[in-house]
Formats: structure tokens, sequence, C-alpha cells
């Protein structure tokens, strides 16, 4: 029965994170390595924090941004 089914039973576990002390930099060339448009943020002890989005790093890194976009 498709009500009854837990999101445990269809959730990923294979996450790509970014940590909330990582450089912005290093966070653009992992989300472009992996095709992402976000990426959630995680403290020091691994528990989320936030997310992140390629449109909030275009302020920060304009010209990287547009490396990460093309490649």
């Amino acid at each position: 029965d498709p009500a009854r089914t837990h999101v445990r039973e269809v959730m990923s576990t294979d996450l790509v994170t970014a940590r909330e002390d990582e450089d912005a930099s290093d966070v653009l060339d992992r989300m472009a390595e992996e095709q992402l448009h976000r990426i959630p943020v995680v403290d020091a002890q691994g528990r989320p924090t936030g997310i992140v989005a390629l449109a909030d790093l275009v302020g920060i890194l304009p010209e990287r941004t547009g490396e990460a976009l093309r490649g």
C-alpha cells in the first residue's frame, strides 16, 4: 500500500554535502562535479544546518560560477 510507505524506504542515503566551514570555491567545484543546483550544509558533527544554492554563490564567486556553469 503506497500510503503506508515510509520515507526511509525511498530516501537516498548517498548524500553530497558541504561543511559550514568549507571554502565556497570548494563547494562550487563539488556542485559542478555532481551537477547540483543546491547542496545541504552540515556542521562539524554532520548535522544539517541549511542549504546553499548555486545562485547563492553567484555574488560571492562571479567568475568561478560562470566556469562551473559552462563546465
